[in-house]
């Protein structure tokens, strides 16, 4: 019984670093079904980059990024740090047909109450974009 109880504890405590994220979520429905600039419009949804010529510009960036690596596969949530209940960072690796690509999501509950994204970025390379605690696997 007390094995059970510390079993519970322990997925109770990682649960958070693990949960997915419904406006993430709904940019990589989004990827998968209608590309990359529906995919950024979805994940700017709400937030300072919602509809502006800047957030075109990087999606058209990132879907070159297939001409190279392919088309999406799927994703994995690495981790997410919560900074305060408004604040956190989410890592995912997104995993295309010849690669993995990287990637940060930083959320913000607005006023409202929604969660937004006034900021994501992707990379090759992870150690441009995640912290050496995560490459490192001290961030867990």
């Amino acid at each position: 019984m007390k094995k059970i109880i510390i079993t519970l504890l322990l997925l109770i405590v990682s649960f958070p670093a693990f949960a997915k994220d419904d406006l993430v979520e709904e940019g990589f429905k989004a990827f998968k079904e209608k590309g990359a600039e529906a995919a950024f419009t979805a994940w700017a949804k709400n937030g300072p980059m919602e509809g502006t010529k800047e957030l075109i510009s990087q999606a058209a960036q990132f879907g070159q990024v297939g001409a190279y690596y392919g088309k999406y596969v799927s994703h994995d949530y690495v981790t997410t740090t919560e900074f305060s209940p408004s604040n956190k960072v989410i890592f995912i690796i997104i995993n295309l047909e010849m690669g993995p690509l990287y990637g940060r999501f930083i959320m913000f509950k607005n006023v409202k109450g929604i969660w937004t994204s006034p900021n994501f970025n992707f990379h090759t390379y992870p150690e441009q974009i995640w912290p050496t605690e995560i490459l490192t696997g001290v961030a867990k």
